[in-house]
């Protein structure tokens, strides 16, 4: 599992990239998000239930 967000302290429109990676390099899920106060940094729910049906 790999997530990409904005360092600390820069603006908060940003984008949140999740990735979750096999070990031979598959690529089993990849979500982004803008970030806001009702989306934060990190994996949303929506995010693991959209793994859970894949």
């Amino acid at each position: 599992m790999h997530k990409v967000g904005h360092p600390k302290g820069s603006p908060k429109a940003a984008r949140c990239f999740n990735v979750v990676l096999g070990n031979d390099g598959s690529v089993y899920y990849f979500g982004w998000h803008k970030i806001s106060s009702k989306e934060p940094d990190g994996f949303l729910k929506g995010d693991f239930k959209k793994l859970g049906k894949q």
